[in-house]
């Protein structure tokens, strides 16, 4: 690994820490580098101190996942493997998540940063919502929901529980299958 690092370490040092922004998400009003800008940096770095780069992209679980490797001319290597999870099960989301993974992975593996540092805001719970007015009281003629039931242990061989039971309703003759989604 002594060339390795003894590589690595030259290109960094020629890189920097940043890399410029390049472009811009309309969405979020942020900047960030694009990968066609990270390549265009990055890559003649890493070959001019006989460094290669690898990027190998996959697929489990509607996971998308990607292996990005340096390899030193010498065979030594250092790899790391990211994922993303789809928004979408198609080819445009798994296109979008592996263009994100390449990106993050290489900025990441090359020690450098490429986007705004938002202090983590960007993985937090979105803000909550702006209180308006509040909602109008519910019409004197709705029924007032009945008060929470504690689960009882269904009979052995029973397809339903009693509080599956004492929630159904005229309105709702199925209530015992809420749960067959969880």
């Amino acid at each position: 690994m002594k060339q390795l690092i003894e590589a690595l370490k030259n290109a960094q040092t020629e890189l920097g820490q940043t890399i410029g922004f390049d472009s811009r998400n309309p969405h979020f009003s942020s900047k960030f580098v694009s990968l066609a800008a990270c390549l265009s940096e990055i890559v003649p770095v890493l070959l001019r101190n006989d460094l290669v780069l690898i990027q190998q992209p996959g697929l489990e679980n509607n996971i998308a996942t990607l292996k990005t490797t340096i390899f030193h001319v010498s065979g030594e290597n250092i790899s790391s493997v990211a994922g993303a999870p789809l928004a979408k099960n198609d080819a445009q989301a798994y296109g979008s998540a592996i263009t994100y993974l390449r990106r993050y992975s290489l900025l990441a593996i090359m020690g450098i940063a490429g986007t705004d540092d938002d202090d983590a805001n960007g993985c937090s719970m979105p803000p909550a919502p702006k209180k308006g007015p509040a909602p109008a009281p519910a019409p004197a003629t709705a029924k007032p929901r009945p008060p929470f039931q504690p689960a009882k242990a269904a009979p052995a061989g029973a397809r339903t529980t009693p509080a599956k039971e004492a929630n159904k309703t005229e309105e709702n003759p199925d209530a015992e299958d809420v749960d067959a989604f969880f």
